[in-house]
């Protein structure tokens, strides 16, 4: 059978063919010295269609080596199966995040609006560790393993559901991670250390809904920074963060930016 003939069988380019054969993954039955033309045999159809199929199903050729020969598939199988939908979470999500930024270019610039209150205070469960806060490649922060931290060191999901947010508090030297969570003084932590924020009598505020990996965070960051430098106000601490944590099948987050600033403008 020559190389055309099992190409069109099986729907697959002579080139391809010869590309398996320089790799060894497919080897003609016999290859003449003369032409150097390559001749199939029928027997190698059904191997050359299991190929297809795992290169289908998202196998590299240098897998696809190993598999040919493999007598138990089915874990191998699972394995993948476990990966894909691994992979199809990974895209929802970045699918999600993309038609987020579509609907705002829609609006050819982000749209935030900027809210003064006050902050009342807070009694909160303190960890100092930048360790535990990891860097995304496209910029930004990972907080999940903070989290972790603090339900295994509180003990929360015996004493309360999780809470809902948490205060991302930044300091000239470190960041200072603060988990809302209303628990007695009295008690002793591993990691954390319990403490009251004090009140805030004025906190420029803005919420932004997205992705704190995303380049709408920098975006909220420089307009709030904006809105006080056009009012004319100083900042009189560090400007918090405030994550809403979302279920796990959004992979969205409301985050409130919080700068406290003096009562009159500065001069």
């Amino acid at each position: 059978m020559k190389i055309s003939e099992i190409a069109r069988i099986c729907r697959i380019s002579p080139r391809m063919l010869r590309h398996y054969d320089s790799i060894g993954l497919l080897k003609p039955a016999k290859v003449d010295d003369q032409t150097a033309y390559r001749e199939y045999t029928t027997e190698q159809i059904p191997v050359l269609q299991k190929i297809l199929l795992f290169k289908d199903l998202g196998f590299s050729l240098e897998e696809i080596k190993s598999l040919i020969a493999e007598p138990k598939l089915e874990p191998v199988l699972q394995q993948q199966k476990l990966l894909l939908e691994q992979r199809i979470l990974t895209e929802q999500a970045r699918l999600q995040r993309l038609e987020v930024y579509l609907q705002r270019l829609t609006k050819e610039q982000y749209m935030f609006e900027v809210q003064v209150k006050a902050l009342p205070s807070q009694l909160v469960a303190s960890l100092q560790n930048q360790s535990l806060v990891l860097q995304f490649p496209e910029g930004g922060q990972d907080i999940s393993k903070l989290i972790e931290v603090f339900i295994a060191d509180l003990n929360l999901e015996t004493v309360q559901p999780v809470p809902h947010s948490i205060f991302w508090h930044e300091s000239n030297e470190y960041p200072i991670p603060e988990l809302i969570h209303p628990i007695q003084q009295a008690r002793e932590f591993k990691y954390a250390i319990v403490k009251t924020l004090e009140p805030v009598p004025m906190a420029a505020c803005l919420e932004y809904v997205g992705h704190y990996a995303d380049d709408g965070m920098m975006q909220a960051f420089t307009y709030l920074h904006a809105w006080l430098e056009q009012h004319q106000y100083k900042a009189t601490d560090a400007i918090r963060q405030v994550y809403h944590i979302h279920s796990e099948q959004s992979n969205l987050t409301r985050i409130e930016l919080q700068i406290p600033f003096g009562s009159h403008p500065s001069s």
